[in-house]
């Protein structure tokens, strides 16, 4: 198997794991943190962090840091705040050409799997009136 063929299949193995998609879309959007990522999909932290691992490593998103200032108040003396500068790691699409070619294999998908998409809808109906 050549270099090239190898490394489309990898690709599409990344491609094809329901959270790293969600996380796309979610990125799609605009950057995010990863504990926001984690929000949004209801999932644990190292669950999160593995996929985000392989989507850099596939460069599918890229990450970053950004500062932000966290105040905090001191509970017995309300007068005092303390102000932390911590470093956030966030995440951003690296090209939106990965969304064209995902709209592509929906596309594709959906057109190969007419039949069964329309039974599919047929039974929801039937399911629904039932």
């Amino acid at each position: 198997m050549n270099r090239i063929r190898r490394l489309m299949i990898e690709f599409l193995k990344t491609l094809a794991d329901q959270t790293r998609l969600e996380i796309l879309q979610i990125l799609k959007n605009g950057e995010k943190s990863s504990s926001e990522i984690q929000e949004i999909l209801n999932k644990s932290q190292s669950t999160i962090s593995q996929h985000l691992k392989v989507l850099i490593n596939h460069e599918l998103i890229e990450s970053f840091q950004k500062d932000t200032i966290l105040e905090i108040e001191n509970s017995n003396k309300k007068e005092k705040i303390s102000r932390i500068t911590k470093s956030i790691n966030y995440y951003k699409i690296k090209s939106a050409d990965i969304f064209e070619l995902l709209l592509k294999f929906q596309s594709y998908v959906i057109n190969t799997n007419k039949i069964k998409i329309n039974d599919i809808r047929d039974l929801d109906i039937i399911d629904t009136l039932f």
